[in-house]
């Protein structure tokens, strides 16, 4: 095969490479959707687990989003990857029950995306609060709703207590190179076989 050939083959299967990596990939285990890897968020790849559990048991004393802004984009990603109905496990986009921490109660399951600090509780002295951005999933209808100051949960009450709620937590995995980044090596390479290939010539002349 010719060089030339060669170097953009090797340029197409990069970029396919990166299409694919990017692909999200849905965890299930006894017919529940207990995570979803290769999710993308802000440029980023994240493994996102979901399950029940107090706020300080699966987060500790921080969050994986500082600013609501990032917290809502994971909730909006989520949401965006139950949606994709024809990747999905049957079932899981329109039954509650079927996502780990809910048991469908009420035909509703909230999955929570906290951000931000912790901050005492005004109705529950001695204990915090923490913002959350919600991946919501209603009788089938998937969407993102805001969890609003009066609702945002207690640290230390676990997800388990209400049956219809879970946490996400997002374990980023490496930044998502982008297509003109893969471009420009390609581009790159081609350019330094061209030199060479004429520097032949020039030799052999």
């Amino acid at each position: 095969m010719h060089p030339t050939i060669k170097l953009i083959s090797a340029a197409a299967l990069l970029t396919l490479s990166f299409a694919t990596q990017s692909a999200p990939i849905y965890n299930v285990s006894s017919g529940q959707l207990v995570g979803i890897s290769n999710l993308e968020v802000g440029g980023s790849l994240y493994n996102v687990v979901i399950g029940d559990g107090s706020y300080t048991g699966i987060f500790g004393t921080t969050s994986d989003f500082a600013d609501s802004t990032s917290a809502e984009n994971a909730a909006n990603a989520i949401v965006a990857a139950l949606r994709s109905a024809s990747a999905l496990p049957a079932g899981i986009n329109s039954d509650p029950a079927l996502v780990n921490g809910c048991n469908g109660s009420g035909g509703e399951c909230d999955i929570f995306i906290p951000f931000g600090v912790q901050y005492p509780s005004p109705g529950a002295p001695g204990q915090n609060q923490i913002n959350l951005w919600d991946s919501y999933l209603y009788l089938g209808h998937v969407g993102v709703g805001w969890e609003t100051q009066t609702s945002n949960i207690l640290t230390n009450l676990s997800t388990s207590s209400f049956g219809y709620s879970t946490y996400a937590k997002f374990n980023l995995v490496t930044p998502i190179p982008e297509p003109s980044s893969i471009i420009l090596f390609a581009t790159g390479l081609l350019g330094l076989w061209s030199r060479k290939f004429k520097s032949k010539i020039i030799a052999s002349r």
